[in-house]
């Protein structure tokens, strides 16, 4: 397996509570650091924004953009156009971007949830170590 690295993409600087936000990097490739690059300005705007507004507020932040993954413990999608970002928070104080889906069909399959559920697993305890 490859060694996992989380890289810092946000952090608050005047939120009364600290928060940041990582990406996974696994081995010398990040999906979702790809997978933001091959975005258009716009849609890279939205998610930035989320992003921010996530890490500033933490969980009170709402946006009809931000769903819950079905089946999966603590995992939440941030939809942009086709566009599925995965991330899980711990201890409503870290954000961790880890995976991202390229929807094609209007419902997303049973084997990507649990696969999308054991990385979020897998890179929850590598973060805690």
């Amino acid at each position: 397996m490859a060694d996992i690295y989380f890289n810092i993409l946000y952090e608050t600087k005047y939120s009364p509570k600290k928060r940041t936000v990582y990406y996974v990097v696994e081995g010398k490739a990040s999906v979702t650091l790809d997978a933001f690059k091959e975005m258009t300005s716009s849609q890279q705007k939205r998610l930035k924004n989320i992003l921010t507004n996530l890490a500033e507020m933490g969980n009170k932040y709402k946006n009809s953009d931000i769903k819950p993954l079905k089946g999966c413990s603590k995992v939440f999608q941030i939809r942009i156009d086709q566009n599925r970002f995965f991330y899980f928070s711990l201890v409503d104080e870290h954000i961790i971007l880890f995976d991202h889906l390229l929807k094609k069909k209007n419902t997303i399959q049973q084997d990507i949830y649990r696969t999308i559920n054991k990385k979020k697993e897998e890179y929850e305890r590598k973060f805690i170590s």
